[in-house]
């Protein structure tokens, strides 16, 4: 009697021990799921995130692009009505050979230089500039834009001066063509056309042309950076600055 009392309590404390085993196997295994999830959840929401910037990343790029293509077309549209206006002047216009070759009476010199500042003013980009002159100084006509204000006016005959005196002192290569000129802190898109010793030069202002470039309006924290072949060049401006 006594071994049978023995038996029963040892299986029911078997049976305790595995209902105890049991219960441990179902709270470990929900410990387990929840992990899961937590792992689940989590890389949904790194996927969400990593989508949402590769989005926005590409967003931005697509409008930066656009903004830039906006720019670049207004620049290269000035630069080619200021190639025309130049090309015209200096092959087929009377004033312009005659002042350049010296072939007119000493009285009708204010006459031809009229007529050349006349078509200066009308061609003159908003920020930039248009210059007629000789390697004497007898002739000078020079118009700077609508974008530069009368408290600019010393600081744009200092310029013409500059510019005058670097085309003075260049070789003939460098004209009939575009190229970036460094005057300073700033940079301008710069071409010059010479007949005898008659220069018409023109500019850009890289720097100030984005405030009248629509692409000033859709900027946002649009940065414009001008380079030549091997470096950055200065002036290089914030459009969301100068708007």
């Amino acid at each position: 009697m006594i071994k049978f009392k023995a038996s029963r309590a040892a299986a029911r404390a078997a049976g305790k021990k595995r209902f105890v085993s049991k219960k441990y196997s179902f709270k470990h295994l929900l410990g387990i799921y929840f992990v899961l999830l937590m792992l689940i959840i989590l890389c949904s929401l790194t996927a969400v995130l990593v989508y949402a910037i590769y989005s926005g990343l590409r967003q931005m790029r697509s409008t930066n692009n656009a903004v830039l293509n906006v720019y670049l077309s207004e620049l290269q549209k000035e630069m080619e009505d200021l190639t025309v206006f130049c090309q015209e002047l200096y092959a087929d216009n009377y004033s312009f050979e005659i002042l350049a070759r010296g072939r007119y009476q000493s009285g009708r010199k204010p006459e031809y230089e009229y007529e050349l500042r006349n078509m200066v003013n009308n061609a003159v980009p908003y920020y930039g500039a248009i210059l007629i002159f000789d390697q004497k100084g007898d002739i000078s006509i020079t118009r700077f834009g609508a974008g530069y204000g009368p408290e600019e006016t010393v600081e744009c005959n200092e310029l013409k001066d500059r510019i005058k005196e670097y085309w003075r002192d260049c070789d003939n290569s460098r004209l009939f063509q575009w190229q970036a000129y460094v005057d300073q802190d700033r940079t301008f898109l710069m071409s010059a056309y010479r007949l005898e010793d008659l220069y018409l030069c023109s500019l850009i202002d890289l720097d100030r042309f984005v405030l009248q470039s629509r692409a000033a309006e859709d900027s946002g924290q649009f940065q414009v950076l001008f380079y030549s072949e091997t470096e950055e060049l200065p002036g290089n401006g914030r459009l969301e600055q100068l708007g």
